[in-house]
């Protein structure tokens, strides 16, 4: 409950939209810095479920904070509901379909195969899909840089929208397909240094999911527009 309170005042979209770059990155490293300090003062009751949990809101809670303190032009955050608005939220309706489905085939993966094949290998699974996940914050940075961009330049009917597209997409695709590559071809090393002998069954899963990369790198810079 602490992290979708967290979520919900989160000014993220606020502090993209001002093109503060600089505090988001800031509040992300605050935030996963306290989640590893709450995470190693509680580290000497593993096997307590209050204490993982505090551990999890940590990031959440205190990247919240740090965005509030940060954000300039905090008038904008007053709610005002009228025609504009309800026209916003039949607008943005899509996407938040989108995110809801991205949520669920992003999570639901794992709880299926751990149903169907075991708890051992949606460990390996699993895994293997950290790895990506932990890759997939290029494309995801990228998006979140030329969202604000593309509005502005949008704005003023800049010529530059269609150059700014090409160069983002061919950035994230040669260095997409080089991670992919990479995993293809040296997948047992990856997981052998990341993990050890014990979950080197997760060489074959990475060797396919680092191909997701691709596609959402492909995509990202279209999913600004």
């Amino acid at each position: 409950s602490i992290s979708v309170v967290a979520s919900a005042v989160n000014t993220r979209w606020l502090a993209q939209g001002l093109e503060r770059f600089v505090l988001i990155g800031v509040a992300d490293v605050v935030g996963a810095s306290a989640q590893l300090v709450v995470a190693f003062l509680l580290g000497n009751d593993p096997g307590s479920l209050v204490a993982a949990g505090l551990a999890l809101s940590a990031a959440p809670l205190t990247t919240a904070i740090v965005l509030l303190i940060g954000t300039s032009h905090r008038h904008l955050l007053v709610p005002r509901l009228g025609r504009g608005a309800v026209t916003l939220f039949r607008t943005a309706l899509p996407l938040g379909i989108a995110a809801l489905a991205i949520q669920l085939y992003s999570n639901a993966d794992t709880v299926v195969l751990a149903v169907v094949n075991g708890a051992e290998q949606a460990g390996w699974y699993s895994a293997a899909s950290r790895v990506v996940m932990a890759a997939l914050a290029l494309p995801v940075a990228a998006n979140a840089v030329v969202l604000p961009m593309l509005a502005r330049m949008l704005g003023r009917r800049s010529p530059g929208v269609r150059p700014l597209l090409a160069s983002t997409t061919q950035v994230l695709l040669f260095a997409s397909v080089l991670f992919a590559l990479i995993c293809t071809f040296r997948a047992d090393a990856i997981v052998q240094l990341l993990y050890g002998d014990a979950f080197a069954p997760a060489a074959d899963p990475l060797r396919l999911l680092s191909w997701v990369l691709v596609t959402a790198s492909a995509n990202a810079p279209f999913a600004a527009t």
